[in-house]
């Protein structure tokens, strides 16, 4: 998102036969992690304010890849701009 200057990360879904939507994800062995992100919600028009850091990833479905968080972070997903 330019207005920010971060990355949309969001949920992926998948529809069941039923009709009902379930979440799609794929689990990453963790000798494949090599750095920790941080997701900042896109909370829309209006914050909730009863959402905590606990939940905020259950009831969201679209997030903020935080660039910010360090700057070895920063320069790697900004690396093209260099």
């Amino acid at each position: 998102d330019p207005a920010v200057m971060m990355y949309h990360v969001r949920w992926r879904f998948q529809t069941r036969p039923d009709g009902t939507r379930v979440r799609v994800g794929t689990i990453v062995p963790l000798i494949n992690v090599i750095h920790a992100i941080e997701l900042i919600p896109v909370y829309g028009g209006r914050l909730n304010c009863d959402v905590t850091s606990v939940m905020s990833l259950e009831l969201y479905d679209m997030f903020y890849l935080n660039s910010f968080s360090d700057k070895e972070w920063y320069h790697t997903l900004h690396s093209d701009f260099v």
